[in-house]
């Protein structure tokens, strides 16, 4: 069951991405209503945000969504938009980055907040 699970999010990163990318003003507004919607799933909804990695830098419907999940304060979501803003090197989104850094949720585990410093730090390299 676990494999299945972890095979469906696959399918669906892979389809959000490859939707976003070929259409994007299609991928972008899919992606946007699974984010939204309140009864999908939280790892669905972290799927949706992944598959903004394959947009371009600077895209600003996802740029809006990237930035959206750092000010959600749920530290597993802002992880997964800091991990997309550094595979993007979404410069107009470094500001944020290092204000989430700065001042993380409360019992945000260390490691992740070492993680996020270290993309910055990665993100501020010419």
């Amino acid at each position: 069951a676990a494999r299945l699970a972890a095979r469906d999010g696959v399918i669906r990163r892979t389809a959000y991405r490859t939707l976003a990318k070929e259409k994007p003003a299609v991928g972008v507004t899919l992606i946007t209503s699974v984010l939204e919607n309140p009864t999908a799933s939280r790892k669905v909804r972290q799927v949706a945000l992944e598959a903004t990695s394959g947009l371009p830098a600077g895209e600003p419907l996802s740029t809006a969504i990237l930035r959206s999940a750092l000010a959600s304060r749920d530290f597993n979501f802002a992880f997964s938009a800091a991990r997309v803003i550094e595979e993007r090197n979404d410069q107009a989104l470094l500001p944020e980055l290092k204000a989430f850094a700065a001042t993380p949720p409360r019992g945000a585990p260390r490691f992740m907040i070492g993680a996020i410093n270290r993309i910055i730090i990665q993100m501020e390299k010419p």
